[in-house]
């Protein structure tokens, strides 16, 4: 792909949106490759997890990237100025399938209660040291003499977690905000509560410093959304949290000043071109960073993973919209 020539003009708000039954796909055309600026060292690019590099599974715990997914990341962070994957995910989970070949997966008491079994635990205060990709055929694109290890390439792929609240660190440490020890209790407590009174088949996925209530899998699943709505307004009213709907479930957070559009707007920040690919409503925030950052000069790219369950408000504002987490596969091979 060449990074030089004239970029597209930025078409309006209503020239954006979708009409009904609409799709625009990386694939029809130039369009994509040509918003990107000469020197790819000044680009930023961004992505969510679920169900943009990994498909939607029942279960939480044993989700996996696609194949390829970890690949193409590594390849681009030696090519990008920034490359990175932003999630609700906790970050030492994004570590586990971003870091070592073929990812890990979880550990019997990191499975997510259904039910009113145990909660999900992905040990946040763990460490997981990142075994790295071996890719031993050589140079990176940009200098032509990089001849780091696969772990040391895997790092530099930035693996933010929890909606800004974790960040991974290269040797595997996982950082977070300085009152984080004062939420794991309270979170876990509520956890325990959520287990003994959800419905059937519901998921009850503690996340360390979140919670999330999925009705998915549930035998009635009208009933466990009923049910965990009606347990999160209780605990936001009881213990000043922030809540947020996502597919099929419904998460509650601390109330702290992160969200994807803050981890955007700090990433992308000294970036001449910068993209975010998003398939939720929690990535609308990441969106809104980008606003933020186009009013200030920055060239920017949202990019929508459309499905069956796509909120409609972020397939309307996205640039360019690609089928599933098998359509942005081949949208980041055309950086390569």
């Amino acid at each position: 792909m060449s990074w030089s020539g004239s970029l597209p003009a930025r078409r309006s708000a209503a020239e954006v949106a979708l009409p009904a039954g609409e799709r625009r796909t990386g694939q029809d055309g130039p369009v994509w490759p040509d918003w990107f600026p000469g020197d790819p060292r000044r680009a930023a690019l961004l992505c969510d997890f679920d169900g943009t590099l990994a498909p939607i599974v029942d279960d939480p715990a044993t989700s996996q990237p696609l194949p390829g997914v970890v690949e193409i990341l590594v390849e681009l962070s030696g090519r990008l100025g920034v490359v990175g994957v932003v999630s609700g995910r906790p970050a030492d989970f994004l570590v586990s399938r971003l870091r070592m070949p073929g990812g890990r997966r979880p550990a019997p008491d990191e499975t997510p209660s259904r039910g009113s079994g145990t909660s999900a635990t992905h040990r946040p205060s763990a460490t997981h040291r990142a075994s790295g990709i071996d890719r031993s055929s050589g140079t990176d694109r940009l200098s032509g003499t990089d001849r780091l290890s696969g772990t040391e390439k895997s790092d530099r792929v930035k693996l933010v977690g929890l909606y800004g609240l974790e960040r991974a660190l290269p040797d595997g440490r996982t950082e977070r905000p300085a009152e984080a020890e004062r939420w794991l209790p309270m979170f876990a407590g509520l956890a325990k509560a959520a287990e003994h009174d959800a419905p059937r088949g519901a998921v009850v996925e503690l996340k360390g410093l979140t919670l999330a209530l999925h009705w998915r899998t549930a035998d009635d699943p009208s009933e466990a959304r009923s049910w965990a709505e009606a347990f999160v307004r209780r605990a936001v009213s009881e213990h000043r949290l922030d809540s947020h709907g996502g597919r099929m479930s419904i998460e509650l957070r601390p109330l702290y000043r992160a969200d994807k559009g803050t981890v955007v707007e700090d990433l992308a920040r000294e970036s001449a071109v910068a993209c975010f690919v998003g398939d939720d409503l929690g990535d609308l925030p990441a969106f809104d960073a980008l606003d933020r950052l186009e009013a200030a000069g920055t060239r920017v790219v949202r990019v929508a993973v459309d499905s069956t369950e796509a909120p409609a408000p972020l397939l309307r504002r996205a640039d360019l919209v690609v089928g599933g987490p098998e359509g942005v596969l081949p949208l980041l091979r055309q950086l390569l």
